[in-house]
């Protein structure tokens, strides 16, 4: 079981990532990751958008998410700090 210090700093981490997202990349993820029960063919039709363009953004945004995290654990990691489980 992982300790609550750990899990508290990754949660920071998400947060700082995702602060650092554009706003539909932001609303993207929020909406479809972050709130329960919700799929990819409810989230395109509320932003009014085509499914494409939702899946295209959706793509960038994760990729942009996955980056800045990837850059968050190897700052930590250099440091000599804590290593993210998701830095691996």
């Amino acid at each position: 079981m992982r300790q609550e210090p750990l899990l508290e700093k990754e949660y920071e981490w998400l947060q700082q990532a995702l602060n650092q997202l554009i706003g539909d990349e932001k609303a993207i993820i929020k909406r479809r990751y972050l709130t329960d029960d919700v799929y990819d063919y409810m989230v395109w039709p509320e932003l009014k958008w085509s499914e494409r363009t939702y899946q295209r953004k959706k793509q960038k945004a994760l990729c942009r998410l996955a980056i800045m995290i990837q850059s968050e654990s190897n700052i930590i990691e250099s440091t000599g700090g804590i290593v993210a489980w998701f830095g691996q």
